[in-house]
């Protein structure tokens, strides 16, 4: 092969690749991942609602207004996040090859000097195009190791 073959496919190859990866490019578990990333160990909202649906817009900021008041994550650093897939719909009744997949995933966050907050949610995704958004988002507070049940 040529060196003159190589340079002019290596711009085609590049921009192949990195069209995979822009927002809401790969697979619904990607995108799920990158949602729970964004909006829980960044806490940031504006990237987060970037993977979603313009409908979830709303619903995004309203939940994270939600969770600002038990917990300080405004992008603060005062906090830190983890989550964990728990389920996921390539084990239900969903599947992604069809155009859309659910997630449920364990949230837990940490502040200084509070307790951990302990969350489950539910993303559904779904593809529109040739990007997965996320349609669906919802959240409930859990007990935690560390509650007691009264």
């Amino acid at each position: 092969m040529k060196l003159k073959q190589v340079i002019a496919g290596t711009p085609i190859a590049t921009f192949l690749f990195l069209s995979g990866c822009g927002e809401g490019g790969g697979t619904p578990q990607k995108v799920a991942n990158q949602f729970m990333d964004r909006y829980y160990v960044q806490a940031n909202v504006l990237e987060a609602k970037a993977l979603a649906t313009d409908g979830m817009a709303q619903k995004i900021d309203e939940q994270f207004a939600l969770l600002a008041k038990t917990v300080p994550v405004e992008n603060s650093g005062s906090h830190k996040a983890s989550f964990t897939m728990k389920e996921s719909s390539t084990n239900s009744w969903t599947r992604p090859q069809w155009g859309q997949a659910s997630y449920i995933y364990a949230v837990e966050i940490a502040a200084k000097g509070a307790q951990p907050v302990h969350k489950s949610v539910v993303l559904s995704v779904k593809r529109f195009d040739k990007t997965w958004r996320i349609t669906e988002f919802d959240e409930k507070h859990e007990r935690g190791p560390s509650e007691t049940i009264r």
